[in-house]
């Protein structure tokens, strides 16, 4: 994981790398969602696992509002310059 931070937000990042047709591709994916309904649960959770998900369950809440960003790179032969460059053009497209 990676955080990225883009105007006053800090946006947590999954980072994958893959090999397609002998070049290297880097994925990058945020699964964001709605905060919980009840201010004492209230929060954005970095990871949206198994725990998290149960748990919104029991809290009776649905729907929250998921969105996901990926963002797919290529044309960088090692990962740390995949992420520079992921770094750049995500803080430059945020608007908030």
């Amino acid at each position: 994981m990676i955080t990225i931070k883009a105007k006053d937000l800090l946006i947590p990042f999954h980072d994958l790398d893959f090999e397609y047709a002998g070049n290297h591709v880097y994925v990058f994916f945020c699964l964001w969602e709605d905060r919980s309904k009840q201010p004492e649960r209230s929060r954005i959770r970095d990871e949206w696992n198994q725990f998290a998900k149960l748990e919104s369950v029991l809290l009776g809440e649905r729907n929250l509002g998921q969105q996901v960003l990926e963002i797919v790179v290529f044309g960088y032969n090692k990962p740390e310059e995949a992420e520079a460059a992921f770094c750049c053009d995500v803080e430059a497209m945020i608007q908030t």
